[in-house]
């Protein structure tokens, strides 16, 4: 599972994508390996330190990448404006922390559709820490609020709305 973290987030950095699209599939795959693979994601979180020798190091080097390459999404994501500038590690260290634990939380929470989960969690961090463009307010999945035409697609673009003018 390490691994599958790595390859995935070398995929996530080298492409094309804006910097809050980079994270919402850096969101997806958490969420994804969690829904898929709680056991052995509690098992990398938590037995990791019971390693030894080479691969201890081994693990804690693609640890340190993986934490790496989503730093650099985000000093991308400030630089380019596509995110507000905040401390880097706060923004790395909630974002991480709150993924790494989510099969602890999920475990318990199972009523809650894995569709709903992803949704949630992406308008969650999105909105947490991007930027709220003056004409298009844009949500994950292309979900949109046009100032000009005032559509509204769901009741967190309503609230968005109502939250930014008043």
């Amino acid at each position: 599972i390490a691994e599958e973290f790595i390859s995935v987030i070398d995929e996530i950095l080298a492409s094309s994508d804006s910097t809050i699209q980079k994270i919402e599939r850096v969101i997806q795959l958490h969420i994804d390996i969690t829904l898929r693979n709680s056991d052995a994601l509690a098992c990398l979180n938590n037995d990791w330190m019971h390693l030894t020798d080479n691969d201890l190091i081994y693990f804690i080097k693609m640890r340190e990448d993986y934490e790496e390459s989503f730093r650099k999404i985000i000093k991308t994501g400030i630089v380019n404006g596509e995110i507000k500038n905040l401390n880097i590690e706060v923004i790395i260290f909630s974002t991480l922390s709150t993924l790494r634990t989510l099969y602890i939380w999920y475990g318990k929470k199972k009523t809650i559709k894995p569709e709903i989960l992803k949704i949630e969690f992406l308008d969650l961090f999105s909105f947490g820490f991007s930027y709220l463009n003056d004409k298009i307010i844009r949500f994950s999945f292309n979900r949109t609020c046009e100032m000009d035409r005032i559509f509204f697609s769901n009741s967190h673009c309503l609230k968005l709305f109502r939250d930014f003018f008043s």
